[in-house]
């Protein structure tokens, strides 16, 4: 197997609320809270970095939060993180609810895309793949010790929780032009090129092959580039050059060409300063 290299990710949350962080009308942690304020938050964060995007959410913690996760808000400078495990016990992922997304901080999320959308705003909404679900609710050995001695529970388990992300895309359609897949603990550095292989095979693909389907024609899917570098490495997946007559921003080029590319993924929607020469790369599954 070649070597594959993980993609190195130079931005955080903490770095877009940064920009905005002097701004006393904005209140935490009511802004990781509640629909008026995050989309408050998201709308300041774009125009002063000069972004076409307001992206929700700001964490990587709501799904979790949903299947039972106890979060710490945070503030301006410390985002929401996880205080505490909702499970202990590997098996007892079994039990683990359908989301409602009717109520809590995933409601409110949708409701501030809707916000943002019907006053004129592109919308990027960020959905977090199983296995950074799973670090915020169980000790991330366990997983690894389950996928190692039954593999088949924990194909169980990923069929539920990538089931409930495609319910989460298929109500946000109508809201996010852009519906961006990230799951920044399953990279290669952590998995190890062996895991890192059957997840992207198991897990990774058949999802993506499903949310085109579900999204399909309503919004485009940017992939996070850690992701991408084990779709492309693996040979999952393969670039296709879209040329296109001018250089762009990234972000500005998933917009402008949302209706024609269905997945990308060659750099992270949230790098404002990173330029798309001539080519846009469109990213075609196997």
């Amino acid at each position: 197997m070649d070597k594959i290299s993980d993609f190195k990710c130079v931005h955080s949350n903490a770095d877009d609320i940064s920009l905005v962080s002097d701004d006393n009308s904005i209140k935490f942690p009511q802004a990781y809270q509640k629909a008026e304020d995050m989309a408050e938050l998201a709308l300041k964060i774009k125009t002063a970095g000069n972004s076409p995007l307001c992206i929700l959410p700001f964490c990587h913690t709501i799904e979790a939060e949903c299947f039972g996760a106890f979060i710490n808000f945070g503030d301006a400078l410390f985002g929401p993180r996880v205080k505490e495990y909702k499970v202990r016990n590997i098996k007892d992922l079994e039990m683990l609810l359908p989301i409602d997304f009717t109520m809590g901080r995933i409601a409110e999320v949708i409701s501030a895309c809707k916000m943002l959308k019907q006053a004129g705003e592109t919308v990027c909404l960020e959905i977090s793949g199983p296995m950074t679900i799973l670090n915020n609710l169980i000790e991330l050995k366990e997983v690894f010790k389950a996928w190692r001695k039954d593999k088949e529970y924990m194909l169980r388990i990923l069929d539920f929780l990538n089931g409930q992300m495609l319910i989460y895309a298929d109500i946000a359609k109508n809201y996010a032009d852009i519906i961006c897949y990230a799951d920044p603990i399953a990279s290669i550095d952590i998995l190890g090129p062996n895991m890192a292989k059957e997840w992207t095979e198991f897990s990774t693909v058949p999802f993506l092959k499903k949310l085109l389907d579900c999204i399909n024609n309503y919004s485009v899917i940017q992939i996070c580039p850690k992701i991408t570098v084990m779709l492309i490495g693996f040979g999952f997946a393969r670039y296709e050059d879209f040329y296109i007559p001018e250089p762009m921003k990234f972000s500005e080029a998933c917009i402008k060409y949302k209706d024609i590319i269905k997945i990308t993924g060659q750099n992270c929607v949230k790098n404002k300063d990173y330029i798309v020469g001539d080519k846009f790369k469109e990213i075609i599954l196997n």
